[in-house]
């Protein structure tokens, strides 16, 4: 009996790809659009960026929010919005590091990055005394796809090996990272040091959960779970052992593929009369699904405007809206994809490469 040759199969096989779900596991908060557009006004006369690179960007924010105010541990300014901060800065009013932080975040915000307040608190933030907790920023670099670390108050960050840290990574590794201070007469990296030692129990940031504005923490060298800040209340902390949750990528696109044509595999044994596994093995290229999609793409960039498409070596395309349809012809395919923000700052790009044909 002549045995039938077994027809080559049409795949689609995805050849690269760095299409997942960002592991940033809640929303982070941050203020209203109407109020960065006001601190933008306010401010884009004085803050200088254009030329910069993305990190000189970031501290070049960070320097011209330090020499606004002089530092008050007790003046606390969590009615004003950082708007307000500032025009009575401009009257000789003084703040304390929480307010560095909330006007750097949301200056880091209006020019269209991705920022954050943290919170680092010592082992014993709950009955250790005053002083257990620090108020800094972090900023999400697109261009090194990681958080950077900010301490307006004091006008630091940190590096190691000449990439700068986030603050997760200058605790791992603070006996050898270096402190960078944008004063000429700053604080030093030794006395520095000992400051930041401190808090090395937890890491928080405000994010949202079911409408309500949580503290979100990550565990570092603290152990316990915490129900109280220097013996007041402490509400809303939800606690979290995994960095990815907290130190995802908030820029992150990722690329959902939806068949437009579904496969009825009964109909296709009825028509082509199979019967038995071992036929359907045989004859499995009959139940190929044709590679006609509609693509569905999810950002959890807080700062989304629209989303930038590329297929193939084509021009980029903007997208409003968040679906496409693509259908893949014989051949090697390629797709890139970013979430954009109004100013033009852009997200992480996904890249995906797909072949379709036969198998070979």
């Amino acid at each position: 009996m002549e045995r039938k040759e077994k027809s080559l199969m049409e795949k689609v096989l995805v050849l690269e790809t760095n299409n997942q779900l960002s592991q940033l596991k809640l929303p982070l908060y941050h203020p209203t659009e109407s109020e960065l557009l006001g601190l933008y006004q306010y401010v884009v006369n004085q803050v200088h960026l254009e030329s910069l690179s993305e990190l000189e960007q970031f501290l070049a924010i960070m320097n011209w929010v330090h020499k606004r105010f002089e530092h008050n541990g007790f003046n606390n300014g969590d009615h004003l919005t950082s708007l307000e901060l500032l025009k009575r800065a401009e009257k000789g009013e003084n703040y304390r590091c929480a307010e560095y932080a909330r006007i750097t975040r949301d200056l880091l915000l209006a020019f269209g990055y991705v920022a954050r307040v943290i919170r680092v608190l010592s082992e014993n933030a709950d009955y250790g005394g005053v002083g257990q907790s620090h108020v800094c920023s972090e900023v999400w670099s697109t261009e090194q796809e990681k958080w950077i670390f900010l301490d307006t108050q004091c006008n630091v960050y940190a590096s190691m090996n000449e990439t700068p840290l986030s603050y997760y990574e200058l605790i791992q590794t603070l006996e050898h990272a270096s402190i960078h201070c944008l004063l000429e007469k700053g604080v030093s990296e030794t006395v520095y040091k000992r400051f930041i030692s401190v808090y090395q129990g937890y890491v928080t940031t405000d994010a949202q959960l079911d409408g309500k504005i949580i503290d979100f923490v990550l565990h570092l060298k603290g152990k316990r779970q915490l129900l109280a800040f220097q013996a007041m209340q402490l509400s809303n902390a939800v606690y979290t052992q995994l960095v990815e949750d907290i130190y995802g990528d908030p820029t992150k696109t990722s690329i959902i593929f939806e068949y437009k044509e579904q496969v009825n595999p009964e109909k296709v044994i009825k028509e082509h009369g199979l019967n038995g596994s071992t036929t359907i093995a045989d004859q499995l290229h009959l139940f190929r699904a044709e590679p006609n999609f509609k693509l569905v793409f999810h950002t959890v960039n807080p700062m989304h405007n629209y989303f930038k498409v590329w297929f193939n070596q084509d021009s980029e395309r903007e997208l409003q809206h968040n679906q496409l349809d693509w259908h893949l012809e014989k051949g090697t395919h390629s797709i890139r994809v970013q979430s954009v923000h109004s100013s033009g700052v852009a997200g992480t790009v996904t890249k995906m490469v797909i072949r379709f044909g036969e198998d070979m």
